[in-house]
């Protein structure tokens, strides 16, 4: 579904379409493939600032049930959605400095949050800091594709653009030292 086709079905629903965002989103979650980003700044786009809080219900939502999936069915569910060598390439996370890594990971673009977030329901970490580690992590990314979406709808087009080739460039020096980060998160576990 395109932006535009799912801004249009979230506004036709009205006063409701708030809460099939948040659906969405929750949707964006546990099914890894639906690009989160054009989700979040569609909720911009559609909610302004609202979004974020929309944006942050659905996500939290979504990855409480993303956990406790994890927890209930184990690796055999996660290797039912990843290939087992990106599992275990990721592996790493189990070890005592679990938090910090699976934050860092949810914090930097470019990185596979769709796979750690599976994973991450396997560690001991409890399920609550798990989705407060994931709030924080995915915080600056959802505020800021938030602003982007919000900003489509402005005259004024020259600050998102901007902020727009900003995160693009953090985005591709995260995806071009991600190996880097991998290998400094796995010395740190």
């Amino acid at each position: 579904m395109l932006s535009s086709d799912f801004a249009e079905w979230v506004n036709s629903f009205g006063i409701f379409g708030p809460l099939m965002y948040i659906m969405a989103q929750i949707l964006q979650m546990v099914i890894a493939p639906i690009p989160g980003q054009v989700i979040t700044a569609t909720g911009g786009y559609l909610f302004g600032w609202w979004g974020i809080l929309w944006t942050l219900i659905g996500t939290a939502i979504g990855g409480f049930i993303v956990f406790w999936l994890a927890r209930k069915f184990g690796r055999p569910l996660i290797e039912k959605f990843f290939k087992k060598s990106s599992i275990n390439k990721f592996e790493f996370i189990f070890n005592k400095n679990a938090t910090f890594i699976i934050f860092i990971i949810f914090l930097l673009p470019g990185l596979p949050d769709d796979l750690i977030c599976f994973m991450a329901g396997l560690t001991k970490v409890p399920i609550k800091t798990l989705v407060i580690i994931l709030l924080l992590g995915h915080l600056p990314s959802i505020v800021v594709t938030n602003y982007i979406g919000a900003g489509l709808d402005d005259a004024n087009l020259m600050p998102v653009v901007i902020t727009t080739i900003v995160v693009v460039i953090i985005f591709a020096l995260c995806i071009w030292q991600k190996e880097r980060i991998i290998n400094f998160l796995s010395k740190t576990s």
